[in-house]
């Protein structure tokens, strides 16, 4: 069975360097450390876990990050909505480059993207601009962003199917007035130097998202099951049957658009959509078999502008196939900020927390934690 010891101590720096680790690999246990297990709500499991006290500190107000370990580096893409860092995480978190949005739109998502070990790094970006959905692909030159497709109205996420680690296929879902996510998804690939699209070699349920989801064999069926976070509850899916709905307790993101379904009529309706941490399959309890982490969050009704936050506490939950059927359980304490990025690698945990602020003073402090599992 795996333990959960905490081992990164994180110390905030001047300049580009953001944060400094110490103490990797030791059995050293920093002050304010504490010991909590999965409390599975059915069946026996339990992993031992333990936070690190210090953070990375990151550019306020971070709405989504996304991390990829890939030859032999951790990197990270952070976003507040309107800029976007690439850092390099490893014995200290370096910044290697950043990119403001194409006009100045509001960017929703984002997620890297390797089709292939021929191609380049790619980073896609998903941002609202001029009453649509406005994509953009960019590709990670010399530690660089350079776009090399820009305009695209759909809704972008990238996905490891065939569980290597390294997200490979990159699927387009169309933009719905009505619902944002809509039902047609199409898979994106490299035609020589242009982009082309096809039908996915796997089916999907017609609630999935491409925001907010994952792919992953999670029942050794040699299959990979759909799972997503949207309206408050995880599902998990196989083709397009649904086989498990969670609780409305999942999600909780700052990254939020309202826009207008009808912008052309005079009495137009306003909605809103929130945009998801993707769930995380990783081995998260030492059986050599992958479960779920995923976001769940209190969240608080807004009582009055510039008092109240809209999430009180956000915890990792941990979804698990045993004996036929899933059992769900919580990893650790829960912490008093929003969580806007989820990892699994080099053998950690690592999740990006945001202090939620207030309606007055948005974009309250970020940070970068790192757990460290070991046999």
């Amino acid at each position: 069975m795996a333990g959960l010891l905490a081992c990164c101590i994180w110390t905030d720096r001047a300049g580009s360097d953001a944060g400094v680790v110490a103490g990797i690999g030791g059995d050293h246990k920093p002050a304010g450390a504490y010991e909590a297990k999965v409390a599975w709500d059915e069946g026996t499991a339990a992993v031992d876990y333990g936070p690190g006290p210090g953070a990375g500190r990151l550019r306020p107000g971070i709405v989504m990050a996304d991390m990829l370990h890939i030859d032999g580096r951790l990197l990270m893409a952070a976003t507040d909505g309107q800029k976007i860092d690439i850092l390099e995480v490893s014995d200290r978190l370096r910044a290697l480059t950043g990119s403001a949005t194409e006009r100045d739109g509001q960017i929703l998502a984002l997620r890297w993207w390797r089709p292939s070990p021929q191609r380049p790094l790619y980073l896609s970006v998903v941002a609202w601009l001029d009453q649509n959905v406005s994509a953009t692909i960019f590709s990670l030159e010399n530690d660089r962003l350079v776009p090399v497709v820009k305009g695209l109205d759909t809704i972008l996420g990238a996905f490891d199917t065939d569980g290597d680690g390294l997200p490979e296929t990159l699927l387009s879902q169309e933009f719905d007035p009505e619902a944002f996510f809509g039902r047609r998804i199409k898979e994106l690939y490299w035609d020589g130097d242009k982009l082309a699209d096809r039908s996915p070699a796997f089916d999907l349920a017609p609630r999935f998202t491409v925001i907010g989801g994952q792919l992953a064999d999670m029942t050794g069926d040699g299959k990979p099951e759909a799972i997503h976070v949207h309206s408050g509850i995880l599902w998990i899916s196989a083709g397009k049957q649904e086989i498990y709905t969670s609780a409305k307790q999942m999600g909780g993101s700052l990254s939020v658009l309202t826009y207008k379904k009808n912008p052309k009529m005079k009495d137009y309706i306003t909605t809103s959509v929130f945009f998801e941490v993707a769930p995380v399959a990783a081995d998260i309890d030492g059986d050599g078999r992958p479960e779920i982490l995923a976001v769940a969050s209190d969240q608080l009704p807004i009582k009055a502008p510039g008092l109240a936050t809209t999430i009180d506490n956000s915890r990792l939950m941990v979804f698990k196939y045993q004996d036929g059927a899933f059992i769900k359980g919580t990893l650790g304490k829960p912490v008093a900020a929003a969580l806007q990025g989820l990892a699994f690698a080099k053998g950690r945990v690592w999740y990006v927390t945001s202090e939620t602020g207030s309606l007055l003073r948005p974009g309250g402090p970020s940070r970068l934690h790192a757990l460290s599992l070991r046999e």
